[in-house]
């Protein structure tokens, strides 16, 4: 695969470091505030209403619906370098989508099979004072589209979702439109392998399905109540550490939106991290301090149509690493590095 199909499409991974031996530790994160997390606060005036009784939360999918969703990430990024000099970088980047669907089979397990088409596609963002911008909507010009050819290859490229009854994205496929207009672009003497291929297919499969999967949150498979709560684990990692994830979300009220009943769901997360955090890579000792990870927001989800109708959700990470290795004269060099990232995800039922 060349360097520029592994650069995009698995652009979701953070920096990572090859694990080493040392001491193993197991601790839950340390939570820190987050300055950009979601305001919560903004959505205590919505008009409480009185549903009655346990109430089951499901996606009602039907055979022939169409619906659209806008997506829009928020990503901050602040690194510094203490060396032999101060160096630090700032980026930050939104991204907005918009995506519809078109449901065209629920199987009797209730399993849905949803085309899914991400018809717009915005971008903008300042690396370091370098400004980019995209709009897959706008006249691009030849040298914009090959600049940005793998946003041109996903915008208006029909593909497969899988969603079951709990709003998991369980499979991704149908991505031969996709393939096919990254291919074009590429020099005409750059051919695939059909494991070349398979990577690829793979690859994007990978950036897609966790992209669909912001918009279609999960729900528990017992009716609610007001206080309700519910929990979903998944694993993850960060540089040398496997994380355990546990999202907790609670009914806090029934609501009205846009003349809809919906559940006002309350969803935070916890950490907890394992592994080494010293070691050793390519003649440098690395220490990690504990990550510090925090995440929580808000979910509307509707009683009467079956889909999330409103969510706002952030999650941040600091990452802290000292980093010592010889020089020329054997002289021992200490780099420190500080790493602070949020992400804030908001969609909406359009």
């Amino acid at each position: 695969m060349t360097k520029n199909l592994k650069k995009y499409f698995l652009l979701l991974l953070a920096f990572a470091l090859a694990s080493g031996c040392g001491k193993k530790e197991n601790k839950e994160a340390e939570v820190k505030q987050n300055q950009n997390a979601v305001n919560v606060e903004a959505y205590n005036n919505l008009e409480k209403v009185n549903i009655g009784g346990n109430v089951t939360l499901k996606y009602q999918f039907k055979k022939g619906d169409k619906f659209s969703y806008r997506l829009t990430t928020i990503t901050m990024s602040d690194q510094t370098i203490h060396a032999d000099s101060v160096i630090k970088s700032k980026s930050n980047q939104t991204t907005y989508y918009t995506f519809d669907f078109n449901v065209k089979n629920v199987d009797k397990n209730n399993v849905a099979e949803i085309q899914a088409t991400i018809s717009s596609m915005k971008i903008d963002a300042d690396m370091n004072g370098q400004k980019v911008v995209y709009d897959s909507k706008a006249n691009n010009s030849p040298q914009t589209k090959a600049q940005f050819v793998e946003y041109e290859s996903i915008t208006n490229s029909p593909f497969i979702v899988k969603i079951d009854p709990k709003g998991n994205v369980v499979d991704v496929t149908g991505m031969d439109k996709v393939v096919d207009k990254f291919l074009a672009a590429q020099p005409p003497k750059q051919k695939l392998t059909a494991d070349q291929k398979s990577n690829l297919v793979r690859s994007i499969a990978q950036v897609l399905q966790p992209i669909t999967q912001m918009i279609f949150k999960e729900v528990p498979d017992k009716p609610v109540a007001k206080d309700s709560s519910w929990v979903r684990q998944y694993p993850g990692s960060l540089a040398i550490f496997q994380m355990t994830n546990t999202a907790k979300y609670t009914v806090q009220d029934f609501v009205k939106v846009n003349g809809l009943n919906a559940a006002k769901i309350n969803a935070s997360l916890n950490v907890k991290w394992s592994g080494n955090k010293q070691g050793s890579e390519n003649g440098m000792n690395y220490t990690f301090s504990d990550p510090k990870i925090t995440g929580g927001g808000i979910i509307l989800f509707g009683v009467d149509n079956g889909k999330v109708i409103k969510s706002e959700t952030s999650t941040n990470v600091e990452m802290n690493v000292v980093i010592e290795s010889k020089d020329s004269s054997q002289k021992t060099k200490k780099t420190t590095r500080k790493d602070v990232t949020s992400n804030r995800n908001i969609v909406e039922l359009i």
